[in-house]
């Protein structure tokens, strides 16, 4: 009995870590896409001024 909460808890603290990950990386590459955006737009906005 003791032991089946102790499993079941591991495992839901390892879904929970997982998610979490899951999400860090989600939201990193968000970043990164808009960083590569702005940066691709000012480039562009530079360029429009520079002519």
């Amino acid at each position: 009995m003791f032991v089946l909460f102790y499993s079941k808890l591991f495992m839901f603290v390892n879904l929970r870590i997982v998610l979490l990950s899951f999400k860090y990386r989600t939201v990193k590459l968000l970043v990164y896409k808009t960083k590569v955006l702005y940066s691709k737009l000012s480039f562009i906005k530079l360029w429009m001024s520079g002519k």
